[in-house]
Parts: structure tokens; sequence; C-alpha cells
């Protein structure tokens, strides 16, 4: 059960992600050129899962994959709405599997922090 809704939140993940990287590239206006920022789609995952997991352990199976259901849809539309916040307007986020290296600002933790703030 874990691994099928670790599987649906990596795509909800980097769809929601691929989403706001669009809408981001949207309101670059030319010549000045995006601050370019990466998020870790994999750590925010694996948090995510960690969070609901947590969160539902000890819960009868059938209301554990509801709840986890729930949960999942809550963090994936704090994510999508985090990403599109006037805080990253103008900014190309790149989705990363793994670390960017060079000059690019990782904002994995930042982005996690803010999903999990109410």
């Amino acid at each position: 059960m874990h691994r099928a809704l670790a599987a649906a939140a990596l795509v909800l993940i980097t769809a929601t992600v691929s989403m706001a990287v669009h809408l981001a590239m949207d309101r670059i206006r030319p010549p000045a050129s995006p601050k370019i920022l990466v998020v870790d789609v994999q750590r925010v995952r694996d948090h995510i899962v960690d969070r609901v997991t947590w969160r539902v352990r000890g819960m009868p199976p059938e209301s554990a994959s509801r709840e986890s259901e729930r949960l999942t849809r809550l963090y994936l539309d704090r994510l999508d709405e985090v990403l599109r916040s006037p805080r990253y307007q103008g900014q190309l986020i790149l989705v990363a599997g793994a670390v960017v290296s060079g000059n690019v600002r990782d904002i994995t933790d930042e982005v996690i922090g803010l999903v999990d703030s109410d």
C-alpha cells in the first residue's frame, strides 16, 4: 500500500512541479534572466510519504488507506500552492531527482517547510 502511495505521490508531485515551472516560465519577461532554483522531488516525495505514514499509523487498514489518500491530496495541494506563491514568481524552478551542482539554489528544505506550515 505504501509503495503504491509513494508512486502515486511521485507522479502527482512531478506533475504539480512541472505545472509550476510552466507557470513560472509564463511570467518571465525578456530580457531579464530568471533566478534558477531547484527542488529535489524525491526528497519532497519521501517527506510527504513519511508524514502521511506517521499520521495513519495504528489505524485499521481501510481507514488508513482513506486517510492516506486524503492527506496525500492535502500535501500535494499545499505543494502546488507553495510553488505558485509570489515567493517564486518569475523564477525558474528546476525539478531534480538528484542534487544539481553549480550556482543553483536548492530550495527543497524551504519548500518542505512551507508545505508543512499551516
